[in-house]
């Protein structure tokens, strides 16, 4: 190797450890909260410290993301908030066999009412739930920033939470020659671990939401009713939960962002639901008009000028 090129590769070995410095610097400035159940968290304060902490974990086996728009919720399935909400007032959780058994009928009374009749029970849970059914599937992301999207979508005055779920060793990956099982056996399968699935092409909104689902047997713990790893440490040193790397995404944080998802990432109710269903719901009665939206309407229709200054002077 000539001296220049020596010279060269050195020079890039220091910018690189400087980066790394630099990098380092930058984590440390992050804050941290404490929480009851999740333990110490990252709180970045600003989206630049966000991609910060997601940087962190990049290098880490997360599989997919959930994004809970209160950090106060338990991680539970909808199925299982669903049974709890019945059962309000028995004294006790949602076991497995209640699970299953009001899994059972949800399936049954869907295929009597002839929908899903040539659908395993797993992809009729998937089309069920994307439709607004309750069932056990975990609705994650494999992006990071669609599962943000949806912790800052409702509760705005609240703290919520990012959480990356580890699908290595601890997580059975399901394909396509497995979907012809029944629940009973995928379950089985896993032997006490988590299952999960990334649907191709069961509907345009699983695709633009990267969507996979989540699922395992039901389990009694302070963070929720999923377990989500097996050993005693998380993810990251980034929250106290077995197999989970959790980011801590404050009101104001959830600020920041809402302003930002549109024209930098292009996130929307139109652009992630995007179906009849979903566009109906991005302009139901109490979404606001999308930006230009009543503009390019009021200039259509070709109002009065005096209809256009009485529209801006409410406006502003």
């Amino acid at each position: 190797m000539r001296s220049d090129e020596v010279a060269s590769s050195a020079a890039a070995g220091e910018d690189a450890a400087a980066g790394q410095r630099r990098f380092r610097e930058e984590l440390e400035r992050i804050p941290t909260v404490d929480h009851d159940v999740y333990g110490t968290c990252l709180a970045p304060a600003y989206p630049s410290q966000l991609l910060i902490a997601l940087g962190q974990l990049a290098n880490l086996p997360i599989g997919a993301w959930r994004g809970q728009a209160s950090v106060d919720w338990s991680l539970d399935p909808s199925l299982v908030r669903r049974c709890r909400q019945q059962a309000r007032g028995a004294g006790s959780a949602p076991t497995e066999a209640g699970l299953r058994a009001a899994e059972k009928a949800l399936i049954e009374r869907a295929r009597a009412a002839g929908l899903g009749t040539d659908l395993g029970e797993l992809e009729l849970l998937a089309r069920l739930q994307h439709h607004g059914a309750a069932t056990r599937l975990l609705d994650c992301s494999r992006n990071a920033f669609v599962a943000l999207w949806f912790a800052c979508r409702w509760e705005p005055d609240k703290d919520g939470v990012l959480i990356g779920f580890e699908l290595g060793e601890n997580a059975v990956h399901l394909d396509t020659s497995m979907l012809h099982h029944g629940i009973d056996d995928l379950l089985a399968m896993a032997s006490g671990r988590l299952l999960w699935w990334q649907p191709r092409g069961l509907s345009p909104r699983i695709s633009a939401q990267q969507a996979v689902f989540v699922f395992g047997q039901v389990v009694d713990e302070p963070w929720g009713s999923i377990r989500l790893g097996t050993g005693s440490v998380s993810l990251g040193d980034a929250g106290a939960i077995p197999g989970a790397a959790l980011i801590f995404v404050s009101a104001k944080l959830k600020a920041a962002l809402n302003g930002i998802w549109a024209p930098l990432l292009g996130f929307s109710e139109e652009s992630l639901f995007p179906d009849f269903d979903g566009f109906a719901l991005a302009h139901s009665v109490d979404k606001p008009f999308p930006s230009g939206f009543i503009t390019g309407l009021f200039r259509a229709i070709e109002y009065p000028a005096w209809v256009y200054c009485h529209l801006n002077s409410m406006i502003t």
